[in-house]
């Protein structure tokens, strides 16, 4: 089927303006983060509790807490980590589903940036509800894993530019628009922050990561830095460093040499130590291409 004969093309909420790079189906991007989240679950589950391994289990250096927030990789790190085989399936249905509507509409490199800056939000969300036990029965100490945050960005990102699209899931006998599916995960999720249920913690990383992505879907600014990211930026930015480097020694040496040769005119060639005589003999050697 092509592009323009699939269904979600047609939506009349769809900003084909501010898409950059988009094309059907997952993108390559998508499909590496779902990649990397199985492999990390299966490293996580050798090695944590492991005799010799659990000292470098992604678990132990990677969940996140307001305890640790100041390792401050670890709002990234916790996004790829998950607390058992359902959370991740169920996570990687979601990021199926709505990460191909977010890739086709932002394009790979604001794709990744946007679900990355989601789950940042969620665990600062998180972390700062910490602070008030009571809100969401959690603790500074409680660690926080899973890609949900990240997710739900992506969920009301796909309400906000998709909300007609429908979805079928598995056997139903029916499908339910973007919106209605969004628009229950949000409000359950709500609920549970206001009713203090044990399962408010997660729920306000939920919510963090979903008004991050209402926000980045408003004002995407934020994202622009990640248009100058590509393999040719980084060889021109490396090629860059190099030859101010290279400009940089070049000119230390030259200025090393004049000052040689300032000695010399002052106090003559027996003044120069082995050192000096070696750098102007290397010089010389240079300048008459030997």
């Amino acid at each position: 089927m092509a592009w323009s004969d699939r269904p979600y093309t047609a939506d009349e909420n769809f900003d084909r303006g501010g898409a950059p790079g988009i094309r059907g189906g997952p993108g390559g991007v998508l499909i590496w983060l779902v990649l990397i989240n199985v492999l990390i679950y299966i490293s996580d589950s050798i090695l944590t509790g492991s005799a010799r391994g659990n000292m470098f289990s992604p678990s132990r250096w990677g969940w996140f807490s307001l305890a640790e927030s100041w390792q401050l990789w670890r709002f990234v790190t916790y996004q790829f980590l998950h607390a058992g085989i359902f959370h991740l399936i169920g996570n990687l249905i979601f990021l199926w589903i709505f990460g191909q509507f977010m890739e086709m509409y932002w394009g790979s490199k604001r794709f990744l940036a946007f679900y990355l800056i989601c789950g940042i939000g969620g665990a600062v969300v998180f972390g700062l509800v910490s602070l008030i036990p009571e809100i969401a029965h959690t603790q500074p100490m409680n660690p926080l894993v899973g890609a949900s945050g990240s997710i739900f960005g992506l969920m009301v990102g796909s309400w906000m530019k998709f909300p007609k699209q429908e979805l079928r899931f598995f056997l139903m006998p029916f499908g339910m628009t973007v919106q209605l599916i969004c628009g229950l995960y949000v409000f359950f999720n709500v609920l549970q922050v206001l009713a203090g249920s044990y399962g408010a913690g997660s729920a306000t990383a939920h919510l963090g990561g979903a008004l991050f992505g209402f926000l980045l879907v408003k004002w995407p600014a934020p994202l622009n830095f990640a248009d100058r990211f590509s393999a040719q930026a980084i060889q021109d930015g490396y090629n860059q460093g190099r030859h101010e480097r290279k400009v940089k020694k070049e000119r230390a040496s030259r200025e090393e040499v004049d000052r040689i040769l300032e000695k010399v005119s002052e106090k003559g060639l027996q003044s120069l130590t082995k050192r000096e005589k070696k750098i102007l003999q290397q010089d010389t050697d240079r300048l008459r291409g030997g």
